[in-house]
């Protein structure tokens, strides 16, 4: 499972991921479905809009490090068993 949140970290690193076009296609919808729609489209959205680069590069780590966290929590839970 870790392997899978590395491999996604990777390919948020994608030059399309760094476009105008990502915001719009593809968080724009995501924030559309939630509940309080209004806070996210109206706060969060222009926010990640104007700092695409800096939203993708965020996104990354956090995929990154989740992606280790799991593979070094699999590997100690083994050892504890």
């Amino acid at each position: 499972m870790g392997i899978l949140w590395l491999l996604d970290a990777t390919l948020q690193l994608q030059p399309l991921m760094f476009t105008k076009l990502f915001p719009e296609e593809v968080v724009l919808p995501a924030f559309e479905s939630l509940p309080f729609k209004a806070f996210f489209i109206g706060t969060l959205y222009p926010l990640i809009l104007s700092h695409v680069f800096v939203f993708n590069l965020f996104v990354f780590c956090v995929q990154a490090l989740l992606g280790f966290l799991v593979i070094v929590y699999h590997k100690s839970a083994l050892t504890l068993s």
